[in-house]
């Protein structure tokens, strides 16, 4: 740790990390009870719910979204969706929905619209996306089930005084240090409304997660004498680093990797997937050598999750790539469940983006840039 300045981080970013497991065991019966409550309001249905949709965006929302959809993929039979912009998709509100669209009667569409689940998802409950979003929603006719995830403001209050269950998310820490306890409630209000039922819910796995991550925060910490997150942010904290996800809950982890090494990192990087990159993406190494050799690839591993055609696919992407780029490291995940193997990387990037900030001589928690564009948006 002689190379870096434990002092740059003043707001604690890296002990808000060790958190993750009272998040998980907090949060997860919580978005249970919710995701029960707000079954138990459409008793009598023949399906109570015919589609999940997430409104939330960024590092925290959208991220644990992700994580929780490529972890729900092969449990959940209705289809999940995020939407991270003002405008939700046109199923979840028969307001917009023309009588008859799609061969069906604008009552059955009606029906259809108002048996969505939609889990509101705020940090702050202020987040200007998220609520125009719900805005929409509540004006529609459909009038959908709501959960609203937050740690307070405009939407805990409007989903309290309109009856919808709330899960309240920890404060005093950045949205992006709550998302153990966002996926964590996530997956709990779709355990609790039964829509995993027929797979297993994720209890025992809560359990398991939180005992290995709270391992791991020892091992990968700022107390730790050689954390393999740092000598990986050793060796990319110069370059682009290029994230690979693709068996099971990896693809997820990507997308939350890019997040966190441009919030915490104060640098960008790029996350994309496997097979999907072997159709286009892959052309792309054929680039100038100047610009590959500012590159870093990194093959996110989940040997529980690879079937062997994938694990033949990411062999083949290390070989490809290597000798093309400044180097190709993959990251095994770790534990037993899914869960915890998905968080098991998810935790590993988070303090990989740390130790990038620090190494580069900057405190990982301020995000100046966010604040201003929040600014120049509340000024119109």
């Amino acid at each position: 740790m002689a190379d870096i300045d434990l002092s740059l981080d003043r707001s604690d970013m890296l002990g808000w990390l060790a958190d993750y497991p009272r998040q998980l065991r907090e949060l997860y019966p919580a978005g249970h009870r919710a995701g029960r409550e707000a079954a138990r309001a459409r008793a009598g249905s023949d399906r109570p719910f015919s589609a999940v949709l997430v409104l939330g965006t960024g590092g925290g929302s959208a991220a644990a979204a992700y994580v929780a959809l490529s972890l729900t993929r092969r449990r959940l039979t209705v289809p999940f969706d995020v939407c991270q912009g003002y405008d939700p998709p046109l199923y979840a509100s028969a307001a917009d929905r023309p009588p008859g669209t799609g061969g069906t009667s604008g009552r059955r569409d009606q029906a259809r619209a108002g048996s969505v689940l939609v889990v509101a998802v705020s940090h702050s409950g202020d987040t200007e996306e998220t609520l125009s979003a719900y805005d929409t929603l509540r004006g529609g006719a459909a009038d959908p089930a709501v959960v609203a995830v937050t740690g307070g403001g405009r939407l805990a209050r409007e989903a309290a005084r309109e009856g919808h269950p709330v899960v309240a998310l920890p404060t005093g820490m950045q949205a992006r240090a709550a998302f153990p306890g966002i996926l964590a409630a996530l997956l709990g209000v779709l355990d609790g409304a039964g829509l995993t039922a027929g797979a297993g819910d994720f209890r025992a796995e809560v359990e398991e997660a939180a005992a290995l991550l709270a391992d791991l925060a020892r091992d990968w910490g700022p107390e730790a004498p050689d954390p393999p997150p740092l000598a990986l942010a050793r060796e990319t904290a110069d370059r682009l680093l290029v994230v690979y996800g693709g068996a099971g809950p990896t693809e997820g982890v990507a997308r939350r990797w890019k997040n966190q090494l441009a919030e915490n990192g104060k640098t960008l990087a790029h996350w994309y997937t496997v097979p999907e990159a072997h159709h286009d993406e892959v052309v792309g190494f054929d680039a100038p050598a100047d610009l590959r050799e500012r590159l870093h690839v990194c093959l996110l591993r989940d040997d529980a999750a690879e079937s062997p055609k994938m694990r033949r696919r990411l062999d083949v992407t290390r070989r490809l790539l290597s000798g093309r780029v400044a180097g190709v490291t993959e990251v095994e995940a770790l534990g037993r469940s899914p869960l915890a193997r998905a968080l098991s990387l998810c935790l590993y990037g988070d303090y990989l983006s740390c130790y990038v900030a620090l190494l580069r001589g900057i405190d990982p928690t301020p995000v100046s840039v966010i604040l201003e564009l929040k600014k120049v948006m509340a000024g119109g």
